[in-house]
């Protein structure tokens, strides 16, 4: 985490800045400002974050995510909690997230989803989860001005070397069912990687955008059933991304011993 903390440091100036002239006041009051104004905010601060950790970002057609011309619904693996900043970083129209709770407490990320009109669960609480999944529901059969990302294994996968991809839980496809908004997917690979000590000369995400799905005949199926087509598709592109992130690693080893 020494590596985090440097960069953190570095950005300290910049980051207490925005803390204090936007990210307090945007979070408790989102309603209050428009949303492009406060997406734009999060997004410039991330990028300028990310750049410190020399993160770059390797994600195949994620300009998909800039040409949809109508709010869609993200489906992707969950590797770090540098996931959600990602598609922030890669996303130039509004997206939020679909969090756990516990995010809510993190003075940076949480206040960021906040910020951008995000929704926490509560694992512990049926009741809350419904009335926020209700919400995105909501959102994106009413709202033209944002899309939502769901990680529907629930949670970060801390052994991905181990166990590649967890469960997909297929309540987070209800929503699809629920609504018109396309659905997109995203696998990724390697971005646990950003948060992590060894040292590389820079830090790949390495990912696919595939998509958009928007076809009744899959909206008809039971959402377990869709919970398996998506994630039997990510589980299939793993092995492609960590082929190429391991190439893109060696040369960036050999860079540096050059």
């Amino acid at each position: 985490m020494w590596r985090y903390f440097k960069a953190v440091f570095t950005c300290i100036p910049v980051i207490l800045y925005a803390y204090f002239a936007w990210m307090i006041r945007y979070s408790r009051h989102p309603e209050k400002y428009p949303l492009e104004q406060r997406y734009n905010k999060a997004r410039k601060l991330i990028r300028y974050v990310a750049k410190h950790l020399r993160v770059r970002y390797e994600v195949s057609n994620y300009e998909l995510l800039n040409k949809m011309e109508e709010p869609y619904l993200l489906i992707a693996n969950h590797r770090s909690d540098f996931d959600a900043l990602l598609f922030i970083a890669l996303s130039e129209k509004p997206i939020t997230f679909v969090a756990k709770i516990e995010i809510k407490k993190f003075p940076f990320i949480g206040r960021i989803v906040k910020a951008i009109g995000g929704v926490f669960l509560d694992r512990s609480d049926i009741r809350q989860q419904l009335l926020m999944l209700k919400e995105v529901e909501r959102s994106l059969n009413e709202d033209k001005d944002r899309s939502w990302t769901i990680f529907p294994e629930g949670t970060r996968n801390k052994n991905p070397k181990e166990n590649p991809l967890l469960d997909f839980h297929p309540g987070s496809f209800k929503i699809y069912q629920r609504t018109k908004a396309p659905l997109i997917c995203a696998a990724l690979y390697g971005t646990e990687r950003v948060l992590k000590t060894k040292h590389y000369k820079y830090y790949p995400c390495v990912g696919e955008v595939f998509g958009p799905i928007n076809e009744d005949k899959y909206r008809e199926l039971p959402s377990k059933d869709i919970a398996s087509l998506v994630r039997n598709k990510i589980e299939e592109t793993l092995p492609s991304l960590k082929a190429r992130d391991d190439a893109i690693l060696a040369s960036y080893l050999k860079k540096k011993k050059a």
